[in-house]
């Protein structure tokens, strides 16, 4: 409804700013100002300004949209830049760790609740969402805090759900253990004495095990695809065209369209961690962010090429001022495998 057309005329009103803040950390985020788009606030803008209020001080942003002054302006843009990239150092470190935890956390049940030691609790939220996305289970991670309810220690959790497992109601179900909670169906928030971890542990994953007996499906989360297409389908000028639907968001989805039996070719890892992909299908250039590593892994282990089903978005790749067509992919599905003669 209002929500579009509200970013629509907002990302017009951006691109023409004359507010130093805002084209300061446009600057410093690397983005073209006359070609800023939603994807570049949620993805590079809004991550930078979250960032202080996540593991520093949330003045930071405000002091940078407040200010009129340039070299203020770009001394904090590069300041909240900084603060991002310790960010990231920050999760990268937790998301080790509770990653090893969630593979243990998996074989004893499908709720992952993790404990997580000597991690920022302000990124922990991220993480939960990361793990939740990789496993397909909803995740909680828990962390001993620096408060104490009468003498006991207290345990701050957050966590993030997945196909159509409400969590609020959960942890309704098991409000007796709590201290507070809060959230909604797809993430939650709250805070449990030490005591109480392991009953809050078992009672989840029995009352998801009840939950998945009644509905097998409840996990899925499938892909609603909009599209099949031909590689031959797959142009510049229609990336162009597609633009016209934005922005896009809940309620307005970015449409999906699937390339059926397309061969994988020139398939390489990018990444500080390695966590992306890029590679050729049937002569389009695809980009996979936080890939499925088994996917890579079975690559690497046979020797015949392999066909896969490609999900995901039509997108343009621009660099040093040239455009191409790009597929953004959301999953791979194997089809068939083809032979070396």
């Amino acid at each position: 409804d209002e929500n579009r057309t509200i970013v629509k005329y907002g990302l017009n009103l951006m691109r023409k700013s004359s507010n130093l803040g805002i084209s300061k950390l446009i600057e410093v985020s690397g983005i073209k100002k006359d070609k800023l788009n939603a994807m570049d606030i949620s993805f590079k803008i809004a991550p930078r300004i979250n960032a202080a209020g996540r593991i520093n001080d949330a003045s930071i942003g405000v002091k940078l949209l407040l200010t009129e002054d340039e070299d203020i302006a770009l001394k904090l843009a590069n300041r909240l830049n900084e603060i991002n990239n310790e960010r990231r150092e920050f999760q990268d470190f937790a998301h080790n760790q509770c990653m090893e935890k969630a593979k243990y956390e998996i074989k004893n049940g499908d709720f992952l609740f993790i404990e997580a030691e000597n991690c920022h609790e302000g990124i922990l939220g991220i993480v939960a969402g990361h793990i939740k996305d990789k496993l397909k289970r909803p995740a909680v991670i828990v962390q001993k805090i620096d408060e104490e309810n009468e003498g006991k220690k207290i345990y701050k959790g957050t966590g993030r759900s997945t196909g159509n497992v409400n969590l609020y109601e959960m942890l309704n179900e098991n409000s007796d253990l709590l201290l507070k909670f809060g959230g909604h169906s797809m993430a939650c928030g709250f805070t449990i004495e030490e005591e109480n971890i392991k009953e809050l542990k078992n009672r989840l994953n029995m009352d998801l095990k009840a939950m998945l007996e009644k509905d097998e499906t409840l996990l899925r989360n499938e892909i609603p695809v909009d599209l099949d297409i031909n590689s031959s389908d797959v142009s510049l000028e229609l990336a162009h065209d597609l633009k016209y639907l934005e922005p896009c968001g809940k309620g307005n989805p970015e449409p999906i369209f699937r390339l059926n039996n397309a061969e994988l070719k020139s398939f390489r890892t990018v990444g500080n961690s390695g966590e992306h992909a890029i590679f050729d299908a049937d002569n389009i250039r695809c980009v996979y962010f936080n890939f499925d590593r088994d996917i890579y892994e079975n690559l690497l282990s046979k020797n015949a090429k392999s066909a896969y089903d490609i999900i995901g978005h039509i997108d343009i790749n621009e660099w040093n001022d040239t455009e191409n067509v790009q597929l953004r992919v959301l999953k791979l599905i194997e089809s068939e495998s083809i032979t070396e003669n």
